[in-house]
């Protein structure tokens, strides 16, 4: 589905004897993804012919449509989710909050501030986007527009500087990834050089001008503009930059392509507390032969070392078992 070959996915669903939930989920999905949207309705109709609607295939068919800006469609879809799971509204914020971006992406900045009342009312929070990644040896979280770093100010001072690199080599700003009105002192470029993970790839050049390599993990999906930016950046710097966000690996090369992976998931692991007031973990032997490839969020495996943020889960990782079918944490490879 991530790969955009539709027919090829088609071919596969037609001959798959067994047509499970999760083929039937990653068919609407690969649908969704190539704007096929009376395609990928038909097969949730389908589905739900002789089984019970599940909420996975509308969230697939909404993030399609929200890559299609269709505002119309997406509002229709979110209507049909409140009547097929009027029991679970609470799992319906994620949907509401896409349908509020995909209001503003289509300039309904009103519509999309009227949906963010009705969440702030009924007590819903929506998740905080945090960055983090490691410079030289220490871990750094960074959340959009975050100014508690002590150097703040060094690191919007190279955020400023980087943004006039990105406009001299012809990046444009896409107001689409704005998702609520600008206060008087902001500009679609302040807002969108605050995301969080531009934040974090500041300060790695801040921190060493000269670095070939850097790595950033974020918790929710890296924006479309953030994701052109970061092409640009890695070529213009020559360096090489990895994002890991909430759905895949984006590997940007010095020639400004960006290569995608799915995150690939290993099925067990443990590890122990070597010292709690720096985080330092050490790994144990069996998950030695994939240390190398192995990183944790909100934990990184950096240089034989793993560094964690989490401060409410350092008590609880002592001899733990974790399985990856259900994990506390994302796992996943890094390039």
């Amino acid at each position: 589905s991530h790969s955009g070959l539709v027919d090829e996915a088609r071919s596969i669903f037609q001959n798959a004897q067994i047509k499970t939930l999760k083929i039937f989920t990653s068919m609407v999905d690969c649908l969704s993804r190539a704007s096929f949207f009376e395609e990928a309705q038909k097969l949730i109709d389908e589905f739900e012919h002789n089984q019970q609607s599940v909420l996975p295939m509308y969230m697939a068919l909404l993030s399609g449509v929200r890559n299609d800006k269709n505002s119309q469609l997406s509002q229709q879809i979110y209507d049909r989710m409140k009547q097929r799971f009027p029991e679970i509204n609470n799992s319906l914020t994620p949907a509401m909050v896409l349908l509020a971006n995909i209001y503003a992406s289509s300039g309904e900045i009103n519509k999309a501030s009227d949906i963010k009342i009705q969440l702030a009312k009924s007590g819903a929070k929506k998740k905080v986007g945090l960055s983090w990644t490691v410079v030289l040896g220490q871990l750094y979280e960074f959340r959009a527009h975050d100014q508690t770093h002590p150097r703040s100010s060094e690191i919007y001072a190279e955020m400023e500087k980087i943004s006039k690199e990105l406009i001299e080599h012809g990046h444009q700003y896409d107001s689409s990834w704005v998702t609520r009105p600008l206060d008087h002192d902001e500009t679609i470029a302040s807002v969108l050089c605050g995301h969080s993970e531009k934040l974090a790839i500041a300060w790695n050049f801040v921190a060493n001008p000269t670095t070939s390599r850097i790595q950033v993990t974020k918790n929710l999906r890296v924006c479309g503009d953030c994701h052109r930016a970061t092409k640009l950046i890695a070529a213009i710097r020559q360096c090489e930059i990895v994002v890991r966000d909430a759905n895949r690996i984006h590997h940007f090369y010095t020639n400004g392509k960006c290569k995608i992976k799915r995150k690939q998931m290993m099925y067990y692991f443990t590890f122990s507390i070597v010292d709690t007031e720096t985080s330092l973990f050490n790994v144990g032997e069996d998950f030695q032969a994939l240390v190398s490839i192995a990183v944790v969020s909100p934990y990184f495996f950096l240089q034989n070392t793993l560094y964690t943020c989490d401060l409410e889960k350092r008590a609880q990782t002592m001899n733990d078992y974790y399985s990856t079918t259900d994990p506390p944490s994302i796992l996943y490879k890094s390039m």
